[in-house]
């Protein structure tokens, strides 16, 4: 479960599916939507909203405006009360920037531009509340999804987390 990280949670999906094992082998078309989960548990699909910090940092991507082959995508990031994630140029200072790249196998995007809104001030610890991501983009190809990679670490008043990656995908 990507939005709670409950052990307990994790197990007893585990569980389920150690059960229902033996029927999948033998007859998986009477199994479809529980193949489904499993697929998904397996292997998230990196849509347009996921979770990050154990559900306290919800990340919304999606394709804003295109003008021939010039796009614009939007990341908004939704940081929950008592946490922050670093800013983009924490790594000048020791800490693990917030960084988005684009991971297309291919060349068929090219990031222009890119603007993290509001600008931090660095008078706080890092990005709180609502954060924008802007990413100006053109596009080659008409064939290819866009492919973004957003890579963070959250962090409350108590503790950091493990730094994450988050894989978007977007369709135009």
């Amino acid at each position: 479960n990507e939005r709670s990280h409950d052990p307990k949670l994790e197990q007893q999906i585990d569980q389920q599916i150690s059960r229902f094992s033996a029927m999948i082998n033998k007859v998986p078309t009477a199994m479809c939507y529980m193949l489904t989960g499993i697929a998904q548990r397996l292997k998230p699909n990196p849509g347009g909203i996921q979770y990050a910090a154990q559900g306290a940092v919800r990340v919304e991507a999606m394709l804003v405006s295109e003008k021939n082959q010039e796009c614009c995508a939007q990341i908004n990031l939704n940081i929950g009360k008592d946490w922050h994630i670093n800013d983009h140029l924490a790594a000048d200072t020791g800490l693990i920037a917030t960084e988005v790249m684009l991971t297309n196998r291919t060349d068929a995007w090219k990031l222009e531009d890119l603007r993290f809104l509001p600008a931090h001030d660095h008078s706080g610890p890092g990005y709180q509340g609502e954060l924008k991501i802007e990413l100006d983009l053109m596009r080659r190809s008409d064939d290819e999804a866009l492919s973004v990679r957003l890579k963070l670490q959250a962090c409350s008043t108590s503790h950091c987390l493990e730094p994450e990656q988050i894989d978007i995908l977007l369709r135009p």
